[in-house]
């Protein structure tokens, strides 16, 4: 009988210090992370600090509010190591087909009106569908306006910081509204054509308010390297042309027949001859004058 009392109380002793060294595991383990954690809050913000010492004035965008009535120039704002060619009179969101406006943003920024400047989970979902071997760019509308207008040209950890804050900045200052506005006006549609008036007329030789939704998804297909597919429009075409027209119809932006019949629209871009079948499959594109296609668009 006391041979099983000792054993029991053996037994428990044992357990309490099995307990104990669990309990003190769990507290060094505590401490490890909490500790990690402020380590690595600490270096995300000194490295934070340093690269926002030099970063560029932000009231330089304060001409991107711009106004139907009173439209700003925009050519200042563009780095000087640019040959950027502007319109004087930027295109206010009002002269500009709304459905031109949901093709650029539901392929350019998905989350635009959710996000305040940078979004990690469209960051997530680039890095999902370039695992799967489809080009998708991870830098929101905001984040793209402060690279291409007042950040240096330069690609490095330094640039992307400021890049996400600047953004963050941007966005605390200007509406969704201005922003997008400044952003369709300025963003790079190749062949040194800025802004959706000068893509609008050198492509299709109209004006952003008559663009028809094929003409905007070709557009938008454009804008992730421009020069590379504007001279291959069988990959547009074939791989991107669909997929922007899903996410509309996903989005609620378009219904399915309305997708339908813009993909059976026989689209023409300017320095292409194409053909279709009755189901609006490529039957064959021809590149007419790979050498002087389209023409910047010089108006100031």
């Amino acid at each position: 009988m006391n041979h099983v009392v000792v054993v029991q109380l053996h037994d428990l002793k044992s357990e309490m210090q099995s307990r104990g060294l669990m309990k003190r595991a769990v507290s060094i383990l505590i401490r490890v992370l909490f500790t990690g954690l402020i380590l690595g809050i600490g270096f995300i913000s000194f490295w934070a600090w340093m690269y926002s010492r030099d970063l560029p004035n932000l009231n330089t965008l304060e001409g991107l509010k711009f106004r139907a009535g009173s439209p700003q120039p925009l050519h200042w704002s563009v780095p000087s190591s640019t040959n950027a060619i502007f319109d004087s009179k930027p295109v206010p969101l009002e002269n500009i087909a709304p459905l031109a406006l949901s093709a650029i943003v539901s392929s350019e920024d998905r989350r635009f009106y959710d996000h305040a400047g940078f979004d990690l989970v469209g960051l997530g979902r680039s890095l999902f569908e370039t695992a799967l071997g489809h080009q998708q760019g991870g830098s929101t509308i905001t984040a793209q306006l402060v690279r291409s207008t007042i950040l240096k040209p330069q690609k490095n950890l330094k640039r992307k910081v400021q890049e996400l804050w600047l953004s963050n900045k941007l966005e605390q200052r200007l509406s969704k509204a201005e922003i997008l506005t400044g952003y369709i006006n300025t963003v790079y549609w190749g062949a040194q054509l800025y802004g959706i008036r000068a893509a609008a007329k050198a492509y299709f030789a109209k004006s952003p308010e008559t663009l028809t939704l094929a003409e905007s998804i070709y557009l938008a297909a454009l804008l992730p390297a421009p020069n590379t597919r504007y001279q291959n429009f069988q990959m547009v075409r074939d791989h991107d042309f669909k997929s922007r027209l899903e996410r509309l119809v996903q989005d609620r932006r378009i219904t399915k027949q309305v997708a339908h019949q813009a993909w059976l629209e026989p689209l023409q871009p300017k320095g292409w001859h194409v053909h279709y079948d009755a189901q609006g499959r490529l039957i064959s594109a021809v590149f007419i004058d790979p050498t002087n296609s389209l023409k910047p668009s010089k108006t100031r």
